[in-house]
């Protein structure tokens, strides 16, 4: 299976964003089929419009940016996707 990390930081120049950067890897022997990456937002926080790398989609329905990977292959090295978020303004 897939292992995933993930860190957050302040986007330089921009108060009050961050951009999290989601981490994966597959060191097993065997490939992940149809594997998918999801980052839930919480009510405080917004997606900040085509910041997600690397084809991912936001959800606005489901607060949610998704990545569909497809097949992660066996031993696959680290691999990253970003996305940032603004906090809600009141």
């Amino acid at each position: 299976g897939l292992t995933v990390a993930m860190n957050a930081n302040p986007v330089a120049g921009m108060p009050g964003q961050a951009q999290f950067t989601i981490t994966y890897a597959n060191p097993g022997n065997t490939p992940a089929q149809n594997a998918r990456v999801r980052f839930q937002l919480d009510d405080r926080t917004s997606y900040v419009s085509g910041s997600a790398s690397n084809g991912g989609v936001y959800d606005a329905a489901q607060r949610e940016v998704v990545w569909n990977l497809g097949i992660v292959p066996s031993g696959a090295g680290e691999r990253e996707l970003t996305l940032k978020v603004a906090p809600v303004e009141a």
